[in-house]
């Protein structure tokens, strides 16, 4: 999650781009502002939120990355249900405005990328392990001076 919000962030700084909701003249539709009131209020307003911020979609991203951890993390036959969040979140977020297919797809390939980066980077992490262990046991073994 670390991973996939980070270059998620990293995105958004250096690759702004527009979510369809703000081209009405292209025919998107802002369903919140529609239908109630938009969760991010006027586009020229001085808010926390980076109204740009629409590639990569980590809604999708989050959803998908929950669904994997509770389909291995669960034995029933019933896990496999939880693939319906990211699929349903990925029409949400596409259906509102709020993002392009590509964001979806970007980020299932950013969280795709960043597994493989994880089973390369952990085996060298526990590697290193016993050399930590050593060093401490060196330090709580040497006398203490009076």
């Amino acid at each position: 999650m670390v991973g996939l919000t980070g270059a998620g962030l990293l995105l958004h700084v250096l690759l702004p781009l527009a979510p369809p909701r703000m081209l009405p003249e292209r025919g998107f539709v802002d369903l919140a502002a529609l239908h109630g009131q938009s969760v991010y209020g006027p586009s020229h307003a001085d808010g926390m939120s980076n109204q740009f911020a629409a590639m990569p979609s980590l809604h999708v991203g989050w959803a998908l990355l929950l669904a994997v951890a509770v389909v291995a993390a669960t034995r029933t036959r019933w896990r496999w249900l939880a693939l319906a969040h990211p699929a349903l979140t990925t029409v949400i977020v596409i259906g509102t405005g709020n993002h392009y297919w590509l964001d979806a797809i970007i980020a299932v390939l950013l969280l795709a990328g960043i597994a493989v980066l994880h089973r390369i980077i952990l085996p060298a992490a526990a590697a290193w392990e016993p050399l930590a262990q050593t060093r401490s046991q060196a330090r709580d073994t040497s006398p203490i001076p009076s």
